[in-house]
C-alpha cells in the first residue's frame, strides 16, 4: 500500500512538471527588436556535414542597427531585372546595403552570390577568395565550395588567409544581409588588395565567369567612395565618380585614389566579369549619399560617400 501512495505521488509530481514545461513553451515569445544573440539552428540533415570554419559577421553591425536598416529599407524597383549591384560596407550607410538587396530578392532568389570587396589592410595576395561560412544576425551563409575550391586552381587567385577575412567588414558587414533576404544562396567571398592598376583582373574575371556562367547569380561589389574629405570637397569628387560609373569606364575608375573610391579593382572586377559574360546591361545609379548627411554633421573634416548602383540585364 506505502509503495502504491508512492507512486501516485511521482506520477502526479511528474505530470505537473510536463504541464508548466508545456505552458512555458507555449508562450514564449521572440522579440528581434530586444534579442541580443544570433541562434544557430542546425537541420538534421546537415549534422554530419563537412563544413568550412565559421567565421564570426554579428560583429560588423550591432542587432538594433541592423533591424534599423531593414525597416528603413525601401523597394527600388518593382520591374528590373537587377544582376550585380554596388553598395556600401560601411554600416552607417547599411540602409542602402538593405534596399538593393531587398529588391533583387523580390524579384528572384539565386543560387550563389559573387561577392567582392576590399582587402583593406593589403596582407596577403592581391586576390583572395575564403572557404568560410559566416555566421550573421539572420543565421549561417554557406561558401559554394565547389565553385570556390575551382576558382584556386586558377594561377592569380589564392585561398584567403583566415585572419583577413575575420577582420574584413567589406565581407562580413554583407553576409548579414544576404542571409536575411536569401535564405538558400551560397557565397563566393573575394577580396582584392588594392593596386590602383589592373594587374590580374581579366584573369580572375574570365576564372569567375567560367564558373558562374550556367549558374543563376548575382555579383555584387562591395565598395564605399571618397574618404578623408569634407562634405563640400567629397560631392566635387563624386560628380567626377558619377559620370565614371554610369559610362562603366574601367580605364578612368582604376587609377583613382581614396578621394574618389577605396576600390577601384573591385569595381573593375564587376565591370569585367559583366563584360565576359556577354550581358547587355544598363546601369542605374539608385542613390548618392555622405556620412555626413547620414548622421547630421555636415561640419566634420573627414567624411565617406555612398553610391548605390544596380546593373539591370
Amino acid at each position: 500500500m506505502k509503495r502504491l501512495i508512492i507512486s501516485i505521488i511521482v506520477f502526479i509530481m511528474i505530470m505537473t512538471l510536463s504541464s508548466c514545461n508545456k505552458e512555458k513553451s507555449d508562450n514564449i515569445v521572440v522579440d528581434d527588436a530586444v534579442s541580443t544573440e544570433t541562434e544557430i539552428i542546425i537541420p538534421r540533415e546537415e549534422v554530419n556535414e563537412v563544413r568550412p570554419p565559421l567565421l564570426d559577421s554579428c560583429k560588423f553591425i550591432d542587432e538594433r542597427s541592423f533591424i534599423k536598416s531593414i525597416n528603413e529599407s525601401t523597394l527600388i524597383s518593382e520591374e528590373d531585372n537587377i544582376i550585380a549591384g554596388i553598395i556600401p560596407h560601411h554600416d552607417v550607410a547599411s540602409k542602402y546595403v538593405a534596399s538593393l538587396y531587398m529588391t533583387i530578392a523580390n524579384k528572384k532568389q539565386p543560387e550563389v552570390i559573387i561577392l567582392i570587396g576590399p582587402n583593406h589592410p593589403g596582407e596577403g595576395p592581391r586576390f583572395q577568395i575564403g572557404n568560410y561560412d559566416f555566421n550573421t544576425r539572420a543565421g549561417v551563409v554557406k561558401s559554394d565550395s565547389d565553385i570556390i575550391n575551382n576558382l584556386a586552381n586558377y594561377p592569380d587567385i589564392n585561398y584567403a588567409i583566415e585572419e583577413v577575412f575575420k577582420n574584413e567588414h567589406s565581407v562580413g558587414l554583407h553576409m548579414n544581409y544576404i542571409k536575411q533576404y536569401f535564405n538558400k544562396a551560397k557565397v563566393v567571398p573575394i577580396t582584392i588588395g588594392e593596386t590602383r592598376n589592373d594587374e590580374g583582373i581579366l584573369d580572375v574575371a574570365k576564372a569567375i565567369t567560367t564558373e558562374i556562367k550556367d549558374k543563376e547569380f548575382i555579383i555584387i561589389a562591395s565598395i564605399d567612395f571618397s574618404h578623408y574629405l569634407t562634405l563640400e570637397e567629397a560631392n566635387e569628387k563624386d560628380e567626377i565618380t558619377r559620370k565614371i560609373i554610369e559610362e562603366s569606364d574601367v580605364d578612368r575608375m582604376i587609377g583613382l585614389s581614396n578621394d574618389h573610391i577605396d576600390s577601384p579593382s573591385s569595381y573593375a572586377l564587376l565591370i569585367e566579369i559583366l563584360n565576359e559574360l556577354g550581358i547587355d546591361y544598363t546601369c542605374k545609379i539608385n542613390g548618392h549619399d555622405n556620412s555626413a548627411n547620414i548622421i547630421g554633421d555636415k561640419k566634420i573634416q573627414e567624411t565617406t560617400s555612398y553610391f548605390s548602383v544596380s546593373y539591370i540585364k
